[in-house]
């Protein structure tokens, strides 16, 4: 709903009259007003009108516009969609449970809208919910980030209370109990599955180099959580797509506790690999779903081949060959010319230019130098879109 109002004071409206009227009397009242001279009646109508306005624009009116939207009460149901609510306990089957408490809640009957959200590692709005949009796959549980997100949107939404579906075991994050306290909205729980401890073995996180190289030896640490397996020994693996690469003894102890185990693999080929950490199975534990973690190295070559070309010795030369050999990843292949335009190293090979993964000029060409080798590898160049760098050097 739209107002708009104009609020001037009654004293100043009463006086812009008056003036408005004078002024224009004062410019009108020698001028005789006969019946056949009705222009000065409209002029005299026109100048009160305009004088009037200015006399109004000169005190400042106020012109109000009031705009007024009226939005329903909204309830935030959260629902924990993380990996522990897919399982089975003492108590049942944590899914099918879950699964019935959100249909009761998407057909409950509020004066207002209800909002869904699932989360595990972040928040998302589910807009046209069902029971189905819950999948069951998060990797962590972050409570206390779920409800900083519904506290972020809550005013904007207009949200006046969380409904909070979940196990309560958040694994990621602040603790939500204090978030809750200071979130200014009422917060009702509903709990799913046994509140026991749970007897269960979990990879809890994989730590590791995001890019690796093919045949050099690459640091892994694995976090592993162990919960009333005490007294027991079992082997932590490290597969790659292929086969067992790496294995660890790991010695329980009991209630609650946390392990680190480190790993050394050397990956054999190059290209995006998979890795996965993984637990041996115990009897007794409420799930196996969280035995084992995959992920991802980026696997570069182990070698990169730096040709470099240089028109005459100088120390230019000798300073990209030091700050490139510094690293043990690179292979230099070095060609210096002298004046007759051949080559101290010896007879150039076209072979190094086409298997470089980088030529490097420095000082090169020059006015010696052979002409079939330059547009040889400048065809090499140009036909594997070979990265290149050019070094100018002035003639000594």
């Amino acid at each position: 709903m739209s107002s708009i109002s104009f609020n001037i004071n009654l004293v100043v409206l009463l006086l812009a009259v008056v003036v408005s009227l004078g002024i224009s009397l004062l410019s009108y009242h020698r001028i005789s007003l006969s019946d056949g001279n009705r222009k000065i009646v409209l002029l005299f109508v026109l100048r009160s009108v305009a004088v009037f306005i200015a006399f109004l624009l000169i005190s400042e009116p106020i012109l109000t516009l009031i705009s007024k939207s009226t939005k329903l009460p909204a309830i935030a149901i959260l629902i924990d969609n993380s990996k522990s609510m897919g399982i089975k306990d003492r108590l049942g089957d944590r899914k099918k449970y879950t699964k019935e408490i959100v249909d009761k809640l998407s057909q409950l009957k509020i004066h207002g809208e209800k909002k869904f959200f699932t989360f595990s590692s972040d928040v998302e709005e589910i807009k046209n919910f069902t029971s189905d949009s819950l999948s069951f796959a998060g990797g962590v549980t972050d409570i206390g980030g779920a409800l900083r997100k519904i506290q972020g949107i809550a005013t904007q939404e207009n949200i006046k209370s969380i409904v909070l579906v979940s196990d309560g075991v958040y694994n990621a994050g602040e603790n939500p109990i204090y978030i809750a306290e200071k979130l200014g909205l009422p917060i009702f729980t509903i709990g799913v599955g046994d509140s026991n401890i749970q007897r269960d073995l979990k990879v809890v996180d994989v730590l590791t180099n995001e890019v690796s190289y093919a045949g050099v030896e690459t640091p892994l640490v694995a976090r592993i959580e162990s919960a009333e397996f005490g007294g027991n020994e079992v082997m932590v693996s490290l597969y790659d797509e292929k086969s067992e690469i790496a294995r660890e003894k790991l010695s329980l102890s009991g209630g609650v506790n946390e392990y680190v185990l480190n790993f050394k693999f050397i990956p054999k080929e190059e290209g995006l690999k998979k890795f996965t950490i993984k637990i041996q199975h115990l009897p007794g534990e409420v799930t196996y779903q969280n035995n084992q973690k995959s992920f991802y190295v980026k696997v570069l070559k182990s070698k990169y081949k730096i040709l470099i070309i240089s028109g005459a010795p100088s120390p230019d030369l000798a300073f990209v060959k030091r700050t490139i050999g510094e690293n043990k990843n690179y292979e230099i292949i070095s060609y210096t010319e002298k004046r007759s335009g051949e080559f101290i190293e010896g007879n150039f090979n076209i072979k190094d230019a086409e298997t470089s993964d980088a030529i490097v000029f420095i000082g090169y060409p020059v006015k010696t130098s052979n002409v079939e080798i330059t547009n040889k590898l400048k065809s090499v160049i140009v036909s594997q879109n070979k990265p290149f760098f050019f070094l100018n050097e002035q003639d000594n």
